[in-house]
């Protein structure tokens, strides 16, 4: 008899590389992952696995039983969803940090789900891809796409309190998890652009999945790992605001960084 597909969970937060973290492990022949599926009809659609309704979308074919809590008809959501793909090794979805609510931890730790804990340790790079996404008007970029050059101006007298607020969050998902006594597994933004296949194998061998990372590939691309002075206006305003504090490590240009105007 074959054994149930492993059950997991990609929690992250926004600009932490998920979307192409779920593309890469979807594009393993012995995993299924969903995206954002609890994030309302707002939520970027058309990556990861298809075929399975987001949440508001089952909501609303149930709604005639919705005298049920809504908390019922989550975990009831996330039953159909794990069994929906019998013939993998593994099942997940992803969600974000404001999606989860207190029964989806209990779920979780009920039914031992495996949670990747996605995080980019830089949180001024969060923030900066942020900013610039929004300037853009585009968050995401797949392979191929014409992407505009902007610079933006961080505010020097709200960053510190805005990365502060950035990494709180993820100590309190942290905490989140360890009360649910779930098996996890912290995953680093910068180690999947740093050391893509070591990581991806690290993530598969975590899934009970088989180590196969050979010619995994996800649309997605990341973009902003460029040189910040580049894309800050205010580079010399921002690094007096983090000098001598716990963040002047975040200044450093990412690994590989390179200057479009360098290259050409």
């Amino acid at each position: 008899m074959r054994p149930a597909p492993t059950r997991f969970v990609i929690l992250t937060k926004s600009r932490s590389g998920s979307k192409w973290l779920v593309e890469l492990l979807d594009d393993h022949e012995g995993v299924s992952v969903f995206g954002e599926v609890f994030g309302g009809p707002q939520a970027p659609r058309g990556y990861g696995s298809s075929g399975f309704p987001p949440f508001d979308t089952y909501l609303e074919s149930v709604r005639l039983r919705r005298t049920q809590p809504l908390a019922y008809h989550r975990v009831s959501y996330l039953r159909k969803l794990y069994a929906s793909r019998p013939d993998a090794a593994a099942v997940g979805f992803k969600l974000a940090y404001g999606h989860a609510p207190r029964e989806l931890f209990a779920y979780f730790a009920r039914r031992r789900v495996r949670v990747l804990h996605l995080i980019r340790a830089n949180v001024l790079d969060a923030v900066l891809s942020y900013d610039l996404g929004r300037a853009r008007g585009n968050f995401s970029v797949r392979r191929g796409d014409v992407v505009p050059r902007v610079r933006v101006t961080l505010d020097p007298s709200t960053l510190r309190t805005r990365l502060e607020d950035h990494e709180y969050s993820i100590a309190q998902a942290r905490y989140r998890i360890r009360r649910c006594r779930v098996p996890w597994l912290e995953v680093f933004y910068e180690e999947l652009v740093g050391r893509r296949e070591e990581t991806l194998e690290r993530v598969l061998r975590f899934l009970d999945v088989e180590p196969r990372v050979e010619g995994l590939r996800s649309s997605f691309v990341p973009v902003d790992d460029v040189p910040r002075e580049d894309v800050i206006e205010n580079l010399d305003d921002v690094c007096r605001a983090l000098t001598g504090t716990r963040f002047e490590w975040m200044l450093a240009d990412p690994a590989g960084a390179e200057s479009p105007r360098a290259a050409r």
